[in-house]
């Protein structure tokens, strides 16, 4: 396990030379028979010729925990193992419903519905959507979709497995309970034959599913009904599992989103169904548990996330999976509630969605905003303070109050279950108006991978202006090649956006490598693709094949002013005296002329080595700063790119807005559907010299299609040139004179003196 992906503190290594049941025992000092019997019966399944946890009859719950207890590890034939240290663990497991929603939960959700507004609308919202389950067929289990899986239906019985399983618990209507039953008993039967394990997501995915419903409606269950999804659960979702786990499959044991997902989703089935096979799902949360570190370390340094907000949403959705799965089987979550900035994630949520209620939808994202449930459960951990409690639930009640009802994928039972009582907007205000996350993974090594400006935390002002900037990185996942590139929002628009995933089942798709995949061939992807620049440009170059970025560059963002804070964690634990007497948010008499600023160095993303073409001379020193002026009514993007060799440099931004340039090319206007014009003027542009132009981007499928995207672009012929600086300023009409008396100092003094002159 390398530096950057270690496991919680909660975890120790040890050393077992015997039988590590044996040594567990040892550890723990048990002594009694039970114990004893427990240990011998997981011994005689794990060792051996082919040992592989076994069908050992019917074994008791306690017996199951105190094989539990013990986290046997794997047989790998590696003598040193991670286990838990002094991890106190509930024996005998409760009864069900044992997982996320125990009874007693229940009779909180029903007084909070009774006398919580807020409640008793997501409620209705939940009855709504659950009417409209009644009469959705049964899932086809045929392989579908772009990728061939059964993701979509996996996640359509989990949707199911919720919203059913929560109203009946909530209404007592067996209604809904019998459709839920006969989804389960379906896709445990022959109907599926497997549940996908070639791609484990689909069977994780289902086996959260038909965990989550069978112990929620386990007291409905007729007893055949509980024999025939016991035995498909063990056999399509566990057993798969135990072959992973056995294979030591790189999924398991990765730092993304897929080792959060397959390990609490099989961990959910094992507790789910621990009275059943205990060797089985002994085995299968002990794996579990060792592999969930990966995941959670990728939280680590400050709660961002590396694959970007919409995979931080599934991710995190199964990271709340495996804490309460863990509580409600051993007590204890193991310390991955405190893993190093997991326990103030929600803040990158918060902080990366603009506004306009649009999030920061780098890589493979899209910006409509979603997880919001994420926060509420988040919030219910309480693991850094109340105020961060009321925080979270502020800030998801503000977007979940204004978007219209939408409950798939579970969201409204989440919102429901985990639903939190008070929670102002106004108390977001003392929040960190600028903020910086650097990243672990993928050689980023703590690198400033994102930041982002905004002009206030007024949740009434959606006209506020919101800037996100990216550095980039090719080798990590879902990531595309996007250094410097950046979002923009101002006077109520979008108007700089990132076109986000494309479609998942193009040809070499998640192949990062341009020497083995596609993935930076296609549009969205590229750095063409985004807000950013690039040397010689398509038809227009003698040098083809260095129009992007480099695939195995790490870029970083180099600063940003000193109003930004990398952890709010201690903002969200001062007492709120002391909050409110010391905002962060940048004022007018800040000593730079910037409220807020950031340089981004992007040498490293264009320092390509060799292939087929390479470039002449590389720049040495190419850097790229954004900056708000006062008042926030305009943002400025400045590119220096020194000592290079190249026959042009084409400086982009994406838009949905149309675009019409002035007659020179020295300006350009954009306009939004409602008829809002921001100012785009080029300070170097000239009539005969760089100069702004508009290009359709027109993707067609089997990409997916592009819509009224427009390309502004500026084209620069370099062929004479050496270095080139590009200085471009966006503003809102009424402040248009600004760019007449505007001065930009050059990037090398702004962290010393600001970005203005």
């Amino acid at each position: 396990m390398s530096k950057t992906n270690k496991p919680p503190l909660a975890f120790k290594r040890v050393n077992t030379k015997r039988h590590p049941a044996i040594t567990t025992m040892r550890l723990l000092g048990l002594q009694c028979g039970a114990c004893l019997l427990a240990i011998a019966v997981f011994a005689a399944a794990t060792t051996g010729p082919n040992p592989l946890p076994k069908q050992v009859g019917t074994v008791s719950v306690s017996e199951a925990v105190i094989a539990l207890l013990g986290f046997l590890p794997g047989s790998t034939g590696d003598s040193s193992h991670t286990v838990a240290a002094k991890v106190p663990v509930a024996s005998p497991l409760p009864p069900h419903p044992r997982l996320r929603v125990r009874d007693d939960a229940i009779v909180t959700i029903k007084a909070l519905i009774s006398n919580d507004a807020e409640a008793a609308r997501y409620y209705q919202a939940l009855v709504e959507y659950g009417n409209t389950l009644l009469s959705r067929p049964l899932i086809n289990c045929s392989r579908a979709g772009v990728e061939h899986s059964l993701l979509t239906q996996a996640r359509d019985v989990l949707d199911k497995a919720y919203t059913l399983g929560l109203l009946f618990r909530i209404n007592g209507n067996q209604t809904f309970a019998q459709r839920a039953i006969a989804e389960m008993v379906h896709v445990t039967g022959p109907a599926c034959v497997d549940w996908n394990p070639s791609h484990f997501l689909d069977t994780a995915e289902m086996t959260h599913a038909v965990a989550i419903g069978y112990d929620w409606l386990y007291q409905v269950l007729t007893p055949s009904q509980r024999q025939a999804i016991e035995q498909g659960t063990i056999v399509k979702g566990l057993d798969a599992g135990v072959t992973a786990y056995k294979h030591n499959l790189s999924f398991l044991h990765t730092v993304y989103n897929w080792d959060l997902v397959t390990n609490a989703g099989l961990l959910a089935g094992a507790i789910a169904f621990a009275d059943v096979n205990a060797s089985v799902s002994a085995f299968v949360i002990k794996n579990a548990v060792e592999n969930l570190a990966y995941g959670f370390s990728s939280y680590a340094p400050s709660g961002g996330w590396p694959e970007g907000t919409m995979y931080w949403g599934y991710a995190t959705k199964y990271a709340l999976l495996a804490v309460e799965a863990l509580v409600a089987a051993t007590g204890s979550d193991h310390g991955f509630s405190q893993s190093k900035g997991f326990n103030e994630t929600g803040m990158f949520k918060i902080q990366s969605t603009g506004p306009t209620g649009l999030e920061f939808n780098w890589g493979d994202a899209e910006p409509g905003i979603d997880g919001l449930a994420n926060l509420f459960g988040l919030g219910r951990l309480n693991v850094t303070s109340d105020r961060a409690t009321r925080l979270y639930a502020a800030f998801a009640k503000s977007f979940i109050g204004a978007m219209p009802t939408s409950c798939d994928k579970a969201k409204c039972a989440l919102n429901l279950i985990h639903f939190i009582q008070g929670g102002n907007p106004e108390e977001l205000q003392v929040l960190p108006t600028t903020a910086q996350y650097r990243f672990e993974d993928s050689e980023w090594n703590g690198k400033i991978a994102v930041a982002v400006l905004r002009e206030t935390w007024d949740m009434n002002n959606t006209r506020a202006s919101f800037a996100g900037i990216k550095a980039g990185n090719g080798m990590s996942n879902h990531n595309d090649l996007d250094a410097g590139s950046f979002v923009l929002d101002m006077a109520g628009y979008r108007w700089a956006i990132d076109l986000g995933a494309d479609n998942y089942g193009l040809p070499g798709y998640f192949a990062k490598s341009s020497a083995h995949g596609q993935r930076y061939s296609y549009y969205r992807k590229s750095s063409t693709g985004h807000n950013t620049w690039v040397f010689n440009n398509g038809a227009l170059s003698s040098h083809p094949g260095w129009s992007d970025q480099a695939d195995n560059a790490v870029t970083e963002i180099e600063f940003v002013n000193a109003s930004a804070s990398p952890h709010v964690l201690p903002l969200l634990s001062a007492p709120p005296s002391l909050l409110s007497a010391s905002s962060t948010s940048p004022s007018s008499s800040s000593s730079f002329s910037s409220p807020s600023f950031a340089v981004v160095d992007l040498t490293p993303a264009y320092a390509r080595q060799g292939g087929p073409h390479p470039p002449p001379k590389s720049p040495s020193n190419t850097k790229r700063g954004f900056a708000w002026t006062e008042g926030f009514d305009g943002f400025v993007v400045r590119d220096e790119i020194d000592d290079f060799e190249a026959d042009n440099v084409t400086w982009a931004v994406h838009t949905s807005a149309a675009a019409t340039v002035a007659s020179d090319g020295t300006s350009a206007n954009l306009t939004s559907p409602d008829g809002i014009v921001l100012y785009v003027t080029c300070a170097e542009c000239t009539a005969s010299g760089p100069r702004f132009s508009t290009q359709a981007v027109k993707l067609q499928p089997p990409q997916n299609p592009s819509n009224n995207i427009f390309r502004l672009q500026i084209l620069a012929d370099t062929k004479d040139k050496r270095s080139l600086t590009l200085t471009v300023t966006f503003t809102t009409v009424s402040s248009r004179a600004l760019t007449n008396t505007l001065s930009v100092a050059p990037l090398s003094t702004w962290q010393q003196a600001g970005p203005f002159v």
